[in-house]
């Protein structure tokens, strides 16, 4: 069985590996990213070879309608459904493959043999202290001798950048020197970052891609010492923004979505509202309760500017992401366009998480916590700061660069092709 190595880069578009000259790494193919093409979705159709409808990681986030609230980042891998690239890779070749899984979303509970993964502890005063979670517990006290405590504030946030991305390789290398698994997975996260913050060209994107490129130089390196074959994914392309639509606020409008209030605050009433929109970059699940027919969820919402395709449960089943996860409706943004979770039009009656970091509160993705308010006492509001998303079908297509002997067939691959021919590569 080969070793392999296979580093999960956030944002690289094959556009943006070419520019970058990704391709010195082996072979640059092209792929169809999973669609929605989100970090969670994409991981876990990288890792089963399975459609959102059958893995179920349809987002980021999805509403609970028993619960009646929006999760929003959960690390569970009961959240996955499916057998994972290591199966395969046992099953097919009939030997056991000793694998570490190193940043990967939904990650606790895999039967992995070595996991890290951040699991910030929150206090009661809003502190938090950076942590993360590992299988085995002992792996957490020898990564936090050898490299110090995983830098949280750059992983995500204003703050967030390359620091993150250092920490990670350094533990991928640390793991591959000390545990030697024949599969290690790795994630790297910054890219990402710049590339919404400022969109993907221009000067600040050619550096986070020099930076990522300097990064994967440095694991490549590593893995030819260890005798491991470097496999790079991207999971999306990052596109220009150009505008953001605020779903929840025209179902407000509509008298669909009701609000309370706490104080000077406006708050969804989630035990009322017939509709709530959970957004997600460039992709908002419509989510209807008591069994409300969604199409005065269409009729409110066809039309809004920003809003491309709203997909019901038959468009769903075509674009494969058809799961009881899923919403009611599906809306697509249109090319260039995000959606924000707003459902205020008063900034005066914000929640008080809008200003915030918080991703495990907010009912909805805010890439706007990637920008510190211009008065530094929070993260920015004005929703055309952002450079670039992500998340539509038709968004670009992502890298993939495997060994140059591989046999890959020369041509665009869909996402869910990507984990069996891991799974080949592995066998030699």
């Amino acid at each position: 069985m080969r070793k392999l190595l296979v580093v999960s880069c956030a944002a690289l578009g094959s556009e943006a590996a070419r520019r970058a000259d990704f391709g010195r790494f082996g072979r640059l193919l092209e792929v169809e990213p999973a669609f929605p093409a989100v970090t969670t979705t994409a991981q876990a159709t990288l890792l089963t070879g399975l459609r959102p409808a059958e893995h179920g990681a349809v987002g980021n986030g999805f509403f609970d309608r028993e619960l009646r609230r929006a999760f929003f980042w959960e690390q569970s891998a009961g959240l996955v459904s499916g057998q994972r690239l290591w199966e395969r890779i046992e099953h097919r070749h009939g030997e056991a493959c000793r694998t570490a899984l190193l940043f990967f979303q939904n990650s606790i509970g895999t039967n992995a043999d070595a996991v890290v993964t951040p699991a910030p502890l929150h206090g009661p005063d809003g502190g938090v202290i950076s942590a993360c979670y590992t299988r085995p517990p002992i792996l957490s006290a020898e990564l936090e001798a050898e490299l110090g405590s995983f830098p949280l504030h750059q992983y995500w946030g204003p703050m967030a950048g390359a620091e993150s991305s250092h920490w990670i390789i350094e533990c991928t290398r640390t793991v591959m020197e000390a545990h030697s698994p024949d599969l290690l997975c790795t994630y790297l996260p910054h890219l990402d970052y710049d590339l919404q913050r400022f969109g993907p060209a221009g000067a600040e994107a050619d550096a986070a891609l020099a930076a990522l490129s300097h990064m994967v130089e440095e694991l490549a390196v590593a893995a030819e010492r260890h005798g491991y074959h470097l496999v790079i994914s991207g999971d999306y392309a990052i596109e220009p923004a150009e505008g953001f639509a605020l779903p929840n606020l025209a179902l407000r409008e509509e008298g669909l979505l009701h609000i309370r209030r706490v104080g000077d605050c406006e708050l969804p009433d989630m035990g009322s509202s017939l509709l709530f929109a959970v957004v997600d970059h460039q992709i908002a699940h419509v989510y209807c309760q008591a069994d409300y027919c969604p199409q005065a969820a269409v009729d409110a919402l066809d039309g809004l500017a920003g809003v491309g395709r709203i997909l019901d449960r038959d468009a769903q089943k075509e674009m494969g992401v058809a799961h009881p996860r899923a919403g009611d409706l599906i809306l697509e943004a249109a090319p260039g366009h995000w959606f924000a979770y707003d459902w205020w039009a008063d900034e005066s009656c914000a929640p008080p998480y809008a200003r915030a970091v918080d991703i495990h509160n907010k009912p909805g993705y805010d890439p706007l916590e990637l920008f510190a308010g211009a008065d530094r006492k929070g993260t920015e509001r004005d929703g055309n700061r952002l450079g670039g998303t992500h998340g539509r079908a038709g968004g670009g297509t992502a890298a993939l660069i495997v060994p140059e002997k591989s046999d890959m067939p020369e041509r665009l691959l869909q996402s869910t092709e990507v984990c069996g021919c891991l799974c080949q590569l592995a066998g030699g």
